[in-house]
């Protein structure tokens, strides 16, 4: 889920929030020097013939060898399956459609350079082998095709929004050997406006009538320019008699992309956090990542979420407002950030994969992929074909090191809380948290259906339910797994939060349809009823003793998101209830009852409750998602 920032302010029983929450369409991409149009180089990322890829409108361009590439796909889907309706266990079709723009006759010997660097920088980890992976990529605001034609240049760049084209031709009379190709089109046409429409299965794409110009002793002359269309091949034509033979002539039409669907998102943002320098980072979803370099061209179908999402990484400038870098993570098939957590050199996200060929790192903990049942995941756009595993990375704060990766999971679904009782809200599938210790050791707080999860040195050893809160401690380095255990009923258990006290024991906060939870020293000992209870688990450090555990619940539905431990070790947590009237309100300041968001503070081994409040609009059920939660 996405951190965004929850600001509590604690003082003598009172207890103020201002929750900034967000669930966005966030783009790995995003807007820096006036443009979205990134030229990225291939520095072998991308299928061997292209030199350039740009992300434009519901669509990516390719330059390669004298030659212009497009597939566009319709955003529908995207938007279908991100709409929280139920998702079938297989996803409709894709509709994309590929063009191919040839110039014909060209110079054997034109290349295409960059022009204008942007400081952000792209990395790319995807597939298993390093070899294919490409850091440091600075991509570029515009390029050039050098001599596309003996003196002609070819320049593609943005320009207040939209992405324009020169030819830039020194001998203006040889503006006749431009002739392009256009392969794939439905159809292809001059309006009555002379702008070239091409029609494809998704879109439509207007190349504005072309304007033409010299400068002339410093003046702008116009030349009278029209495109030119026999067949497929287009060309323009020109009044000869308006050109100046000494002066260079530029061709300068406009590109403008419009989809069926009138949407072109295609990053969903899941998780963000921060480090100590006050650097962003979010962690979100991309389908466009994987779009490679069309051989044919024409109409095509893939499948949005069954192997063609992958995660997206990127950081922010202090102020938010300026990419410092992006990185893809992630196989041939599906995977999704749960969480985020830095420390002073380092970027950890932990999430699930259905990638056999996720990238791993060689002294993983674990290097092969396990998978499980098929599942599709409502609302997100997320099908799993081989089912999932968890998987943990570690990335350098600069981008550009997978430092180390592995998965970890069993037979069955891991990471995902995929059930009718902890399921509540939007995206809750894909909840779940990593946080490192004062040691470096990094820990996993989610969930399991397989029977060989890999469990170490554990306090319970089996699944005991449909579904089982798991926790995993691991070495920094991810080679080991130090100790991990299954905690849980005969029901459905989950863990979406962790947190540590003073001597670095472990609190877990999450939800329960279990009566049967392994509880000690509790407040509350038994199950309360309804769809779900919250519950809160204190373990040591080494993960061999239960030291508290109890139920937070109420005969209607109850769990707990958020554990945070305070200054003075209090334990803080922030669910959510469907419990009436004043069920949670204890010395409580503040309060709206029958409301849906629950905050409480217990003392340190949970047997007490300090302050319990509700708040909300008092209709009885929740109103907010949460989505962070901080104490002072």
């Amino acid at each position: 889920m996405l951190k965004n920032i929850l600001l509590i302010f604690n003082a003598v029983k009172k207890i103020w929030w201002l929750p900034l929450f967000l669930y966005c369409h966030l783009s790995a991409h995003e807007k820096h020097i006036d443009s979205h149009y990134y030229f990225v180089p291939n520095k072998g990322q991308f299928h061997e013939k292209v030199a350039f890829r740009c992300e434009v409108e519901s669509g990516v361009l390719f330059i390669a060898k004298n030659e212009i590439s497009y597939v566009f796909y319709d955003p529908a889907p995207l938007n279908k399956y991100h709409a929280n309706l139920p998702l079938p266990e297989s996803l409709e079709p894709m509709q994309c459609h590929a063009l191919k723009m040839h110039f014909l006759n060209a110079n054997s010997q034109s290349f295409a350079i960059g022009n204008k660097p942007f400081p952000s920088t792209f990395n790319y980890f995807l597939g298993n082998d390093p070899e294919k992976w490409a850091t440091g990529i600075r991509p570029y605001q515009e390029v050039y095709i050098r001599n596309l034609y003996p003196g002609i240049d070819y320049h593609l760049y943005p320009h207040q929004g939209v992405l324009k084209y020169d030819f830039v031709i020194r001998n203006p009379l040889d503006y006749n050997n431009i002739q392009l190709k256009i392969e794939g089109a439905e159809k292809l046409f001059i309006d009555r406006n002379g702008n070239l429409k091409i029609i494809t299965s998704v879109n439509e794409i207007l190349d504005l009538k072309p304007f033409a110009y010299q400068e002339v002793e410093g003046v702008k002359k116009i030349i009278d320019c029209h495109f030119h269309l026999n067949d497929n091949i287009l060309s323009f034509q020109i009044d000869k008699n308006q050109v100046d033979k000494e002066t260079p002539l530029i061709i300068d039409p406009t590109l403008m992309f419009a989809t069926y669907s009138g949407s072109s998102a295609n990053n969903f943002g899941y998780t963000a956090t921060f480090d100590d320098f006050g650097f962003l980072y979010s962690g979100s979803t991309a389908f466009s990542s994987s779009i490679d370099y069309p051989v044919t061209p024409g109409a095509f179908q893939t499948t949005y979420g069954g192997g063609t999402v992958d995660v997206a990484l990127t950081k922010y400038d202090t102020t938010g407002s300026f990419m410092v870098w992006s990185s893809y993570l992630g196989g041939s098939l599906s995977e999704m950030p749960h969480s985020l957590i830095t420390d002073n050199d380092y970027l950890y996200v932990m999430g699930t994969t259905g990638s056999a060929d996720f990238p791993v790192t060689q002294n993983a903990f674990d290097t092969s992929f396990a998978g499980g049942p098929t599942v599709g995941l409502n609302g997100l756009g997320i099908l799993y074909d081989n089912g999932c595993d968890i998987f943990v990375s570690k990335i350098s704060l600069d981008g550009t090191t997978l430092a180390a990766s592995t998965f970890i999971g069993g037979e069955d679904l891991d990471g995902l809380n995929k059930n009718a009782n902890t399921k509540y809200n939007y995206a809750d599938e894909v909840r779940g948290e990593i946080l490192l210790d004062k040691n470096g050791d990094v820990y996993i707080a989610s969930c399991t259906k397989s029977k060989t999860f890999p469990v170490v040195n554990a306090i319970q050893d089996t699944l005991r339910g449909t579904q089982d809160g798991c926790v995993v401690k691991m070495t920094n380095d991810l080679s080991s797994v130090l100790w991990s255990t299954y905690l849980g009923g005969e029901n459905v258990d989950a863990f979406y939060s962790i947190d540590f006290d003073e001597l670095h024991n472990v609190y877990l906060a999450g939800g329960t349809a279990s009566d049967s939870f392994p509880v000690m020293n509790a407040v509350t000992d038994t199950f309360s009823g309804g769809r779900a209870d919250g519950v809160i688990v204190h373990l040591t450090s080494d993960g061999q003793t239960l030291l508290n555990a109890t139920y937070v619940g109420s005969p209607e539905y109850d769990q707990l998101y958020f554990v945070k431990v305070d200054r003075a070790f209090n334990v803080n947590v922030y669910g959510q209830t469907e419990a009436p009237d004043s069920t949670f309100i204890i010395n409580a300041a503040y309060s709206v009852p029958n409301s849906g968001q629950l905050v409480m503070k217990f003392a340190p081994d949970l047997d007490s409750v300090i302050w319990s409040t509700v708040f909300g609009t008092g209709s009885g059920a929740p109103d907010i998602s949460p989505t962070a939660f901080m104490v002072d």
